[in-house]
């Protein structure tokens, strides 16, 4: 976790440095001038990612230094989800869906944090905080849901980054980016 937490501020300082450089060049502009598209959607990427990972960090943070009687946690072993493990979470959050929708909460309520929680669980292979050996899916989702809630949004996006595979090639706005053209003024003669 402390490498983690190394990581992380490493690339928060990366991203504050690039988004001062780009605020920078903002005041710069003239009244009537603007960043240009790739400029504000780097912009916006970064400050977006800037805010996850700050979320991350502080679930970090938590973990090597958690309130109350609780031992830090050093190390957690995540893994990617098969398909049939994230179908389980699909599964369990639809139940949970249909069972708060008897208790009035509407046809559809927004179990966001419920889904958090089954893909932290989902996703965790092993940590000092199990007590058992290689528990069920159902103890995980009991125990992730004692811890603070900064480090099960860890828990997720790592569980998510490793689920996700990698892609090699541009990202889809990279692919518009490269089709647009850039107009020139026709000159008059």
């Amino acid at each position: 976790m402390s490498e983690e937490k190394e990581r992380i501020d490493k690339r928060l300082d990366t991203l504050a440095d690039r988004t001062s450089e780009i605020e920078q060049q903002m005041d710069e502009l003239g009244e009537d001038e603007d960043l240009n598209q790739g400029q504000l959607h780097e912009y916006r990427e970064i400050v977006q990612e800037g805010n996850q990972l700050e979320q991350m960090y502080a679930g970090v943070q938590w973990a090597l230094n958690p309130d109350g009687d609780q031992e830090p946690i050093e190390e957690v072993t995540l893994g990617s989800l098969t398909a049939g493990e994230y179908a389980e979470v699909g599964d369990k959050l639809q139940a949970a869906k249909q069972q708060r929708s008897g208790w009035g909460w509407g046809t559809n309520p927004d179990l966001d944090n419920a889904r958090r929680n089954m893909f932290a669980a989902a996703c965790l292979q092993d940590a000092s905080f199990l007590a058992e050996e290689d528990p069920d899916f159902e103890t995980k989702i009991r125990v992730v849901t004692d811890l603070a809630p900064a480090f099960i949004h860890w828990l997720e996006k790592k569980g998510d980054e490793l689920t996700t595979p990698e892609v090699e090639g541009n990202g889809f706005r990279k692919r518009v980016e490269e089709r647009r053209t850039v107009s020139t003024p026709k000159s008059r003669t």
